[in-house]
């Protein structure tokens, strides 16, 4: 290729730039920085006709760089890039015409020329730095994508970057290893491709909404809304596992409705399902705001009190009942009788690994307070 130069526009020297003259220079490349391209781009920018010979823009990338690096090493890598640089200054020549404007892309830029001309000078340029080379005894294997924009039809500097971008989106987007020229149509591919990403955003929102009620619907009581027994599960092994980690304490307290084994019938019906319901929210509302209540059975509930002693679940427990008692919600199977519950509480250990190791034991406290008639709080002495 012959060598192109700049003949119209060179970066102006001056207190200012000298102050920031080590921002307009790549170490690692030598190459000028996208400071300096910024600055190159300021002036030429407004200077040239839409049509006719104009200014090329020729944005370099690396295809693949991240697999280079994560394979080799960021030694070799930054090795890649100061060769990319080296191949470029040998392939253009003058002052502030080549650039490295990001991690592994470079920019060019051409001085006044029609834009086949431009379109050629990016064929050859990408066929060039598109090769295998050896650093360190490893054959790494290259390809770039170039992107091509002709000045002229942008006032901003920002607009004008943006095009190359996108262009360079788009030569990615079909497989990398090619060149790829600004035009109109890259603004409607553009377009067309956020509108794809927001439809896809769209329905990858959907789905996760649908998982949500899914994972909802399997996790809740229907008859109470509350959380059921799945959910309990997840929750003990987390707080299980809180506490083999960080040694906290935490108990369980269970809930039953007196009489809903003898007359499970009874409490089929409407009012005894008011009843249920009603038993199972003064549970849920009753407790701390950092404990959890659960539906486990029909008229049975169980609370996870994190934190919390076996005293402290009794004082829980306390309070479940008073509340049950003040509601006088009517037996189902006795409408002169009211609904009362037993309760028992245990303070979990290390030998309750699973759910249903601590449910087992509790459970046991609690049948034997049904047994003995009900309507009491028991717990381990």
């Amino acid at each position: 290729m012959a060598a192109t130069t700049f003949a119209t526009a060179t970066v102006a020297a001056g207190p200012t730039l000298d102050a920031f003259k080590d921002f307009l220079r790549d170490d690692l490349t030598g190459l000028g920085s996208l400071l300096a391209l910024r600055a190159q781009l300021e002036q030429l920018i407004d200077g040239f006709q839409p049509f006719g010979a104009r200014p090329a823009l020729l944005l370099v990338d690396i295809d693949g760089f991240g697999p280079i690096n994560s394979v080799y090493g960021r030694s070799i890598g930054d090795e890649v890039l100061a060769i990319t640089a080296a191949r470029l200054r040998q392939l253009i020549s003058g002052e502030n015409a080549t650039y490295r404007s990001g991690g592994d892309e470079f920019a060019v830029l051409l001085a006044p020329m029609p834009m086949f001309e431009a379109v050629s000078w990016a064929e050859q340029l990408q066929a060039a730095l598109s090769d295998t080379f050896e650093i360190d005894g490893s054959i790494v294997p290259m390809t770039v994508s170039v992107a091509v924009v002709m000045l002229g039809h942008r006032h901003r500097v920002d607009g004008l970057l943006r095009d190359a971008d996108v262009t360079m989106y788009r030569a990615k987007a079909e497989g990398g290893n090619r060149v790829d020229v600004y035009n109109w149509e890259v603004d409607s591919w553009s377009t067309a491709r956020k509108r794809d990403a927001a439809r896809l955003e769209k329905e990858v929102e959907e789905l996760r909404l649908q998982n949500r009620v899914l994972t909802e619907a399997l996790t809740l009581d229907l008859t109470t809304g509350m959380p059921n027994a799945l959910a309990f599960e997840a929750d003990h092994l987390q707080l299980y596992a809180w506490r083999k980690r960080a040694g906290e304490a935490y108990a369980v307290l269970l809930v039953s409705v007196d009489g809903v084994n003898e007359f499970r019938a009874r409490f089929r019906t409407r009012q005894g399902s008011e009843a249920i319901v009603g038993v199972g929210h003064t549970v849920r509302d009753t407790v701390r705001q950092s404990d959890r209540a659960y539906a486990l059975d029909e008229g049975t509930f169980a609370v996870l009190l994190r934190g919390s002693t076996t005293k402290q679940a009794i004082g829980a427990a306390q309070r479940i009942r008073a509340k049950v008692d003040k509601l006088g919600l009517k037996h189902p199977a006795d409408g002169g009788r009211p609904v009362t519950v037993t309760l028992a509480a245990i303070e979990a250990g290390y030998r309750h690994a699973e759910a249903q190791d601590v449910v087992t034991e509790v459970s046991s406290l609690l049948q034997s307070a049904i047994d003995k008639g009900g309507a009491r709080i028991v717990w381990p002495h």
